[in-house]
């Protein structure tokens, strides 16, 4: 690991209450219903390792990819390391046959969705507040919590921590001048 004087990082989930479950039995938890089910997720990135967890612990379940997710899957496609399973969703395909879809949308979609009947809700998410209101809990984050923070913080030994994207004041208080950390917004 590369040491550094200053560690940059976002601190979105810079606190000790918050520590992320695995993604994989996060994931699993789509299996346990018999049901399709509609999954917000954001467009780049998270899609696209939202798909690829499906695909690896959930080999039963057929990901159908919303029009807005679709351009940046096929862009993974072509250059990641590894292809993902997936389809345009076809409106007539998710209404028919068995029921084991997982429709993937961006968030406004999503949330224009909140009368889709015969399909389960979930939000791929950190945030407690995106999980209320659907039928699966779905904690799956692609930022830093508390214990990956603080480990990354450890394996780059840095003299100062800058924080943004979040409250460092947390962390601050936790290293007690041990360590120098800045939010780089109220400096």
């Amino acid at each position: 690991m590369q040491q550094a004087d200053v560690l940059i990082t976002e601190s979105t989930f810079a606190n000790p209450e918050i520590i992320h479950p695995d993604p994989a039995e996060e994931i699993k938890k789509l299996d346990g219903h018999a049901s399709n089910i509609l999954l917000g997720t954001y467009v780049l990135g998270k899609a696209q390792r939202i798909t690829d967890l499906i695909n690896r612990y959930c080999p039963d379940r057929k990901v159908l990819v919303h029009s807005g997710i679709l351009p940046y899957h096929r862009l993974y496609d072509q250059h990641g390391l590894k292809k993902l399973d997936y389809e345009p969703y076809n409106r007539k395909e998710m209404k028919q046959g068995e029921q084991n879809k997982v429709y993937l949308v961006p968030p406004m979609t999503f949330n224009s969705y909140f009368r889709a009947t015969k399909v389960l809700r979930a939000f791929a998410s950190g945030w407690k507040r995106l999980q209320a209101q659907n039928d699966i809990e779905l904690y799956i984050s692609d930022h830093v919590d508390w214990n990956d923070i603080l480990q990354y913080i450890k394996m780059v030994n840095p003299k100062e921590v800058w924080t943004l994207h979040g409250d460092g004041s947390i962390l601050k208080r936790y290293f007690n001048e041990k360590l120098i950390v800045r939010d780089v917004l109220s400096a």
